[in-house]
């Protein structure tokens, strides 16, 4: 999946423009450097791939099939801050069967073995349409806090966005 895009669009996010602008600029790195092309649909995964359709953020996160019917999305992330090790990790587990899911949404932070962060959404049966709107509203404004929150707390972003403002170019199905 290539997406075209004009100069004033080439970096995703402020974060990115930041990082890679004066190198691009330089010729140090190439444009398709800085797209990561994920082909969800070359991959094989549908459920995967209308999800990363409907809810475009799915894109920046890394996923996982754990089995025929359990998806997994989001990221683990150990660093180091002021000398403790500091666990941050967020969660999207997508269980489907017979066009009906499941969905359960974790974000969790640890500082040693304090909890610092800990949130969770869950979901019981849904069809499709809930499933994103789910994703779309719920478990997107909780990534985004979750953001924010380790932005503020150890000035560490995993994923790029802390504002929907910035995901304008998304075509996010918000209600």
């Amino acid at each position: 999946m290539r997406y075209l895009k004009t100069i004033n669009e080439l970096f995703d996010s402020p974060e990115i423009k930041s990082e890679m602008e004066v190198p691009y600029l330089q010729g140090k790195i190439q444009s398709k450097e800085l797209v990561k092309d994920k082909n969800l649909t070359r991959e094989g995964d549908n459920l995967l791939s209308k999800l990363a359709m409907n809810c475009p953020y799915i894109g920046h996160l890394e996923y996982n099939r754990l089995s025929s019917n359990l998806l997994n999305i989001g990221f683990k992330k150990d660093v180091k801050f002021e000398g403790d090790d500091v666990t941050i990790y967020f969660v999207i587990e997508v269980m489907e069967h017979s066009k009906k899911y499941i969905c359960n949404s974790y974000a969790k932070c640890l500082r040693g073995n304090k909890i610092l962060y800990d949130k969770k959404i869950n979901k019981g049966i849904i069809d499709y349409d809930t499933l994103t709107n789910v994703l779309n509203n719920e478990v997107l404004d909780l990534l985004i806090d979750f953001t924010k929150f380790n932005e503020h707390s150890f000035g560490f972003m995993v994923f790029p966005y802390k504002d929907r403002n910035y995901m304008s170019g998304l075509n996010l199905r918000r209600n």
